[in-house]
């Protein structure tokens, strides 16, 4: 099943190329042109990076937070992306600590949003 995009179902002749309009510059003057690149089967003839363009937007758009998805590892990454460390505490149970990482990853990302200094607590 393919993706529909912006209400186009994709063709039923697969599109080899993607038709996303680009900047380009050629000789030092610029003009609009089509991306051009291959595309997947059921990427609704996006190439991968505006399919994944295409799907920021969508998840952007809709305020959709992946992180209830993501695993201790994941979250532990999103949190040092914050200069945040977050440890493990002694005999911490697997879900215990997983919903502090979650819990402190929604903090920083709101005060990211808002541009403050996020309220963390180890409890």
């Amino acid at each position: 099943m393919g993706v529909i995009l912006h209400g186009r179902k994709p063709s039923t002749s697969q599109e080899c190329h993607c038709g996303v309009m680009t900047q380009k510059e050629e000789e030092g003057r610029q003009f609009d042109s089509t991306c051009g690149k291959d595309t997947q089967p059921g990427q609704a003839g996006l190439c991968d990076k505006h399919y994944k363009e295409y799907l920021v937007g969508l998840i952007n758009d809709n305020s959709i937070d992946p992180a209830p998805l993501f695993d201790d590892q994941e979250l532990d990454v999103t949190c040092r992306r914050y200069k945040v460390v977050v440890n493990r505490l002694e005999a911490e149970e697997d879900r215990a600590y997983h919903a502090r990482l979650l819990k402190f990853q929604n903090s920083l990302q709101k005060a990211a949003r808002v541009g403050s200094k996020p309220v963390l607590c180890q409890g």
